[in-house]
């Protein structure tokens, strides 16, 4: 298995987590525009670059084209995000079961934030499985038929599941603090939300449709009454 990162825009907060997946080995790095600040933060030299460059400073761009890594500028009026292109370029050069961690993409304008999340569809159509994740909040896609084992994350203790396209059928919960036997998940309710992966871990089965996948930590548990820090 291969694994890619992608940097982009939107909300990032120093956490365990985010230096976790920072710290582990791609096959390619891209960043897209202001992504570029989180790799300048995060110590992280791309492979590659994109965007239409407005919404990174201008001493952090020249600090990576100093550094001569490849990079294609896109007007700022274009069809596509910054995080799509992005992601295009990883699909590209991904094969089935190959992984995508996408460093933020979360939080900042709406808009952007539900979009980056369809974006999950777009790895889905590849067989490869795309990660989103700020620091507080990470979410992965899964779907039906399929039985998914989940490690319990003390940096991100709060595990929902949220039907995404339609009901979901046919989940059954173990190793979970609140378990489900073949339950039915429903649009515009929120049975999935706020569980706890057990210690031993927690198997999802899914027998039809899609979910997502979302993990959160509260802030007052990363840095208690201390200001918390974005990276």
């Amino acid at each position: 298995m291969d694994r890619f990162l992608i940097l982009v825009g939107g909300e990032l907060h120093e956490s365990p987590r985010i230096r976790q997946l920072a710290g582990l080995s791609y096959r390619k790095i891209i960043a897209g525009d202001s992504g570029l600040m989180w790799a300048y933060r995060l110590g992280i030299v791309p492979d590659q670059m994109l965007g239409d460059f407005d919404s990174v400073s201008g001493p952090v761009l020249e600090y990576f084209l100093d550094k001569k890594i490849p990079h294609k500028e896109y007007p700022a009026r274009k069809d596509y995000t910054d995080s799509e292109l992005a992601l295009s370029v990883a699909l590209d050069q991904a094969g089935p079961g190959d992984k995508v961690v996408i460093l933020g993409g979360l939080g900042g304008r709406l808009d952007h934030t539900l979009s980056n999340i369809f974006l999950l569809l777009r790895g889905e159509k590849e067989n490869v499985d795309v990660l989103l994740c700020d620091g507080f909040n990470e979410v992965q896609l899964i779907r039906g038929p399929s039985v998914t084992h989940w490690d319990p994350m003390p940096s991100m203790k709060y595990f929902s599941l949220i039907p995404f396209e339609g009901p979901a059928r046919g989940v059954t919960l173990e190793g979970f603090s609140y378990p489900l036997d073949k339950g039915c998940l429903l649009p515009g309710y929120t049975l999935g939300n706020s569980n706890e992966v057990l210690e031993g871990g927690g198997t999802v089965t899914l027998e039809e449709g899609s979910l997502l996948v979302v993990r959160c930590a509260d802030r007052k548990d990363l840095y208690g009454d201390r200001k918390e820090n974005e990276i």
